[in-house]
């Protein structure tokens, strides 16, 4: 049996330690792992296993996986598909050999064992200098990275964002870290090396309770969050934000952007998040990349990814997302409606700004519920909302949006090059590739005219109600690659006749058998199918091409 050539010797660093800290309750990982020859540590998150590691140079990456104990292998599958990148089994059966073409999340499903996740980063250019005058280092200041004293270290931590005078970098190095509430001042940027672990207590006392999650029962607590009216807040650096420890006490949103401009956040972990991971709340010019959120499929539910709130001209690129929850959304709330605004800017009040020009792109899903999706709130609008080259590794609904909650619009919105490689999941008795859909009872709850009236904003944030128009409009779905459409078919619904989803476009969207869609039949969209709460459903308003 032959090999492909081994690439250049390159160094391999672990972004995490050999054994971190929210492995204590998890089992052994079953998998060893070489990288170029080299070994890596790989961490069991219960449903999956991962290993996080960066390049010190550009090139391919040779890996070798051997189970520890498993019958003998007989398939490996390598996604993305699209990729086509091929792997091979020993004679014995027992490892595989395969190459990545470099930096880039990989998701690597050997036989019946679970699934084996490799997140390469590329090389860091941009690690801080000690010695310059701007770096700060929270050492200094008395913090203890064994993962004790939570009061000493989160003392240590803001005692140096008390020193931030213009732009400054608090430089947390290699170590764990088990710290309060931080809020990140204007122009500061937290730098989290390579094996630095901020590890959330779980512990009520140690949190300020920001809200309340009423489908819970239970306090959520902004973890990492940004100063009201602040700009330019980065954290960036390969380290971990690990919230396993949250629970029923109290819930983290790991990373809270809110009220803020001109925030970056950069090249961390997030995992397994009590509650929505990254929340970006009333905040302009945003940037979200190199991304990984590790969520759990059990013991948490609504652990979403990123979720962008009310926020405009934000981007968010070449991120993974695995958990329960759905990984990549918008969402729209209001004060008088939702617990979540409890700590929201007083002098925002209603109606909210609407989410407006928001780019998700290069993006890996893996999840229970939505690949990637608008809602389920829409208490105001989403505006100019494009989901870009998406790899759905497994979802109960791939591409979705999701109507259910308030009476404003969803417009201008694109799906587009999107690969479904799997619909495994079933979620609210759906297992489909596409669903667009409103069920929003507030049309109804609101009186018997509303029903045909639509909550507009304009750029100034005038408030207009707009009779007889559609919930859902001007929606393209385009370049799609459906190589599994679930079991129930896809769902295209408005609210009613007068409140319908209109002017839908679904262009060049190849199907399992591999034909190019023809007809809303190809695409699995029955012909008699009500919508479960009598919507309308609209089949002379979506055009195939």
């Amino acid at each position: 049996m032959t090999y492909d050539p081994l690439p250049p010797a390159l160094t391999v660093t672990p972004l995490l330690p050999s054994f971190p800290s929210f492995t204590s309750n998890t089992p052994p990982s079953p998998f060893i792992l070489t990288v170029n020859n080299v070994l890596v540590p790989t961490h069991s998150n219960h449903e999956y296993t991962f290993s996080t590691f960066s390049l010190t140079s550009p090139g391919a990456a040779r890996l070798g996986i051997t189970l520890t104990s498993h019958a003998p292998l007989t398939s490996i599958r390598i996604s993305p598909l699209k990729l086509g990148i091929q792997g091979k089994i020993n004679a014995s059966g027992h490892t595989a050999w395969c190459t990545l073409p470099g930096a880039g999340y990989y998701i690597i499903k050997l036989s019946e064992a679970h699934e084996l996740l490799v997140l390469i980063e590329s090389p860091q250019i941009d690690v801080p200098v000690l010695s310059d005058p701007g770096v700060l280092n929270v050492l200094s200041y008395g913090a203890l990275s064994n993962g004790t004293d939570l009061p000493t270290t989160t003392a240590a931590f803001c005692a140096a964002l008390a020193h931030v005078r213009g732009p400054t970098t608090i430089f947390v190095p290699a170590g764990r870290y088990l710290v309060g509430n931080l809020v990140l001042p204007s122009y500061t940027t937290l730098y989290l090396s390579a094996g630095a672990e901020l590890i959330f207590s779980g512990e009520r006392k140690d949190y300020t309770r920001h809200w309340w999650k009423t489908s819970q029962s239970r306090p959520v607590t902004w973890w990492i969050s940004t100063a009201f009216h602040s700009t330019h807040i980065s954290i960036t650096g390969r380290g971990t934000l690990d919230g396993t420890l949250g629970g029923q006490a109290i819930a983290a949103n790991l990373v809270v952007p809110i009220a803020t401009r001109h925030f970056r956040c950069e090249g961390i972990t997030l995992l397994n998040s009590p509650s929505w991971a990254l929340t970006t709340i009333l905040s302009l010019h945003v940037d979200l990349r190199n991304l990984k959120l590790l969520n759990r499929f059990r013991d948490a539910g609504e652990n979403d990814g990123i979720d962008i709130m009310h926020s405009s001209h934000v981007r968010i690129s070449r991120c993974v997302g695995v958990g329960l929850d759905d990984p990549f959304s918008t969402k729209t709330w209001s004060r008088s409606q939702g617990d979540i605004a409890h700590s929201w800017p007083a002098e925002v009040p209603d109606p909210l700004p609407p989410c407006r020009d928001v780019l998700f792109s290069d993006l890996l899903s893996w999840t229970i519920c939505f690949g990637v999706k608008i809602g389920a709130g829409v208490l105001t609008p989403h505006e100019d909302v494009r989901f870009e080259d998406v790899v759905v590794y497994d979802a109960s609904i791939a591409i979705g949006i999701h109507h259910a909650h308030g009476t404003a619009m969803a417009k201008r919105v694109t799906f587009r090059n999107i690969d479904v490689e799997q619909v495994r999941q079933t979620n609210m008795n759906k297992s489909t590739w596409l669903a667009l859909m409103c069920e929003s009872r507030d049309f109804e709850r609101a009186g018997p005219d509303m029903g045909s009236v639509v909550v507009e904003i304009d750029e100034d944030r005038n408030t207009q109600l707009v009779r007889n128009r559609p919930c859902i409009q001007d929606i393209l779905v385009e370049n799609i690659t459906v190589r599994d459409a679930g079991h129930t078919g896809a769902f295209i619904f408005g609210w009613s006749e007068h409140c319908p989803i209109s002017d839908v476009v679904l262009r060049n969207v190849v199907m399992p058998n591999g034909e190019c869609a023809q007809c809303l039949d190809d695409l699995g969209v029955g012909a008699e199918k009500p919508a479960p709460w009598g919507g309308d459903p609209c089949r002379e308003r979506v055009r195939i091409e």
